[in-house]
């Protein structure tokens, strides 16, 4: 599946790694009590590719990734060690896909609603790759 092929892209990378090790996530599968820094990732939209006669094996998929971190710094710092794993990155994951190019589309940022009572809560910076790639 290519969100195991993300995984690998994000956390394979020596400055991703360097700053939240394996911590990447499907955007719903953040395990409790989780501490800042890490990534989660979720699909916005996507489909395959359709010509005049047939649908072509290859895929355009939008994902969204967050960049989650206690201070902006940091969340902006993380951010740009995804942008640098993910940005026009070709090559076969070891899933088996085929990624063509993967390239940024958005990137915003926005805190996080405090969950301990005080006056701040993480920090997160929300980046939107589109990701061609053939399946496995």
């Amino acid at each position: 599946m290519i969100e195991d092929g993300i995984f690998h892209i994000v956390t394979s990378h020596p400055a991703t790694a360097a700053l939240i090790g394996r911590k990447c996530y499907p955007a719903l599968g953040v395990p409790a009590n989780t501490a800042a820094p890490y990534v989660t990732y979720q699909l916005v939209a996507g489909g395959r590719e359709t010509h005049q006669t047939a649908q072509s094996d290859l895929r355009e998929m939008r994902y969204q990734f967050d960049c989650v971190a206690a201070t902006r710094t940091a969340a902006d710092a993380l951010a740009e060690a995804v942008k640098e794993a993910a940005a026009y990155y070709r090559g076969m994951v070891p899933t088996g896909e085929t990624i063509r190019t993967i390239y940024m589309e958005v990137e915003m940022s926005e805190p996080d609603a405090p969950t301990d009572g005080s006056q701040r809560g993480p920090q997160r910076v929300v980046l939107d790759f589109v990701i061609w790639f053939v399946p496995a």
